[in-house]
């Protein structure tokens, strides 16, 4: 159960790719990106990433300057590279973002062009962002406009010398000052893009971008949107709309219509933070190992699809063949031997690498892997379940933030009497506090808020979910869970959240 959002492009040419460089990792407060662009390049991106983060706290007022966890960024360049992560994603295909129980990403393809000119990928990096930022710290049941719009506004961002402007056009949406080949705004309001063909994904996207605009535009519409989606409840209905907005559907296209004839599309400026404060940036190239295989890495971080585990697994070794000695190398390939390899070989290679880093979150979660993995193939999994909890509590110590840990730490319980306990609940929530994009961590902690008769709770996890424009299948399967909150039906002794696809 995968959360995985597309930013598509109408690429008709690809960039000729170019030849293999070294990779380099940059980090920042918020940010760890990778790519093989010059150390000049991606320090400007980081940057450009950290001013548009504060450019979002400031403007949706959420709190603190500080993230749970940092975000990775991958610069890949190409087909090639894309096919490393997601073997069959499209060729047009111009950046996506996904969040799993292995971990969160965004990529974006900088070789991808439209037409005759090279693709933004900056603005295709800030969409992905702004869907990242909105389910990071304010996980709500929103309408598709709304979530699509969001990330339109904000992708336009230009980054001047000492300012930035956002709220402009995009390039992409020019077409939009042309009412006539809108959709019905009923559509757009009410509905999502399930059955659009590809002009009407785009129309969707463009109508969902002004009528944000619209209400960013002045106080007083920010308050009128603000008070239509706290007082929604998730239904997504025209009374809704009307009783906040006054608005029906067609008076609200006229409206646009009117907003869009008077000239009243602006633009905002407001100076960059990091001209006033420069975030501290590290710069590191990768070694020879990594350069081969950080997106190998990649991919294990954010979860290999089962068709390709066996090929990308003896990719993986005879990548590692070539670098016997270097602990990078080594601990990517026991990384993969754990998932889908030979457990042996995964505890042969953890072994000095533990020895040497004995402290190393990462590692200390590897072998609570190792453990559990074995535990759900039935290999002595009473025993082999406690030893993976053993290693997670030391993970968790050595990195509290770290989500996946906490995850996995409750689902060693699946099946226990301890897993419906208050310090499991409590494990399971802290885990989706800490990535709320993760659907699984949600509906897996709905359920057992469920199990604990804790029902309002629940609901409350569902929502979003349950009207998440993205994923059909999630959808549904939020959506029946939902229905059986609200009726207070406790679930199965042994119930898990539905397997959905996406």
């Amino acid at each position: 159960m995968r959360r995985l959002i597309l930013f598509l492009s109408l690429a008709l040419l690809f960039a000729a790719a170019p030849a293999r460089a070294e990779w380099r990792r940059a980090e920042s407060p918020h940010f760890v990106v990778y790519s093989e662009e010059s150390e000049a390049r991606l320090r400007e991106r980081i940057l450009l990433l950290e001013d548009y983060d504060r450019l979002l706290r400031i403007l949706t007022t959420v709190e603190g300057d500080t993230a749970p966890t940092k975000l990775n960024v991958y610069i890949v360049s190409g087909t090639r590279d894309i096919q490393v992560i997601r073997p069959g994603m499209g060729r047009f295909v111009a950046g996506f973002y996904t969040a799993t129980p292995f971990g969160i990403a965004a990529f974006v393809d900088s070789d991808v062009a439209v037409g005759a000119r090279r693709n933004d990928d900056n603005e295709v990096l800030f969409h992905e962002y702004a869907h990242h930022f909105m389910m990071q710290y304010a996980p709500n049941p929103y309408p598709a406009w709304y979530i699509e719009g969001f990330a339109e506004y904000y992708q336009t961002a230009r980054f001047r010398e000492s300012a930035i402007e956002f709220g402009n056009y995009s390039q992409a949406r020019a077409y939009i000052v042309d009412p006539s080949q809108w959709l019905p705004m009923e559509r757009v309001l009410f509905g999502d893009t399930s059955g659009m063909d590809e002009r009407q994904i785009a129309y969707f996207y463009a109508q969902a971008w002004l009528t944000v605009h619209y209400f960013f535009s002045t106080p007083e519409r920010q308050q009128v949107l603000r008070r239509y989606l706290n007082g929604r409840h998730g239904e997504n209905t025209e009374e809704a709309f009307q009783a906040a907005t006054g608005f029906t559907a067609t008076r609200f296209r006229d409206e646009l219509r009117r907003y869009i004839r008077n000239g009243q599309i602006a633009y905002h400026r407001m100076t960059r933070a990091s001209v006033e404060t420069p975030p501290p940036v590290t710069v590191t190239p990768l070694t020879a190992s990594a350069s081969d295989l950080v997106l190998y890495e990649a991919a294990l971080r954010i979860g290999v699809e089962e068709s390709n585990q066996a090929r990308f697994l003896e990719r993986v070794r005879g990548i590692a063949r070539r670098h016997p000695q270097d602990p990078y190398a080594q601990r990517v390939l026991a990384h993969a031997e754990i998932l889908f390899g030979e457990p042996a070989t995964a505890q042969r290679l953890l072994e000095p690498l533990l020895a040497a880093a004995p402290n190393d979150a990462e590692l200390l979660y590897l072998k609570g892997m190792y453990h559990l993995t074995a535990a759900q193939k039935g290999e002595d999994s009473d025993n082999q379940a406690r030893e993976a909890r053993r290693w997670f509590t030391r993970a968790h110590r050595a990195d509290p933030n770290h989500f996946q840990t906490l995850y996995r730490f409750a689902e060693s319980l699946r099946g226990e009497p301890e897993y419906r306990s208050e310090n499991t609940r409590n494990v399971l929530l802290l885990a989706h506090e800490l990535a709320p994009q993760v659907s699984d961590i949600t509906m897996n902690a709905a359920l057992l808020l469920m199990s604990r008769r804790e029902f309002a709770d629940a609901e409350a996890l569902l929502l979003p979910l349950a009207y998440d424009p993205h994923n059909a299948s999630l959808r549904e399967a939020a959506r029946r869970l939902l229905e059986q909150a609200r009726t207070h039906t406790v679930p199965g002794a042994d119930e898990q959240a539905p397997a959905t696809e996406g």
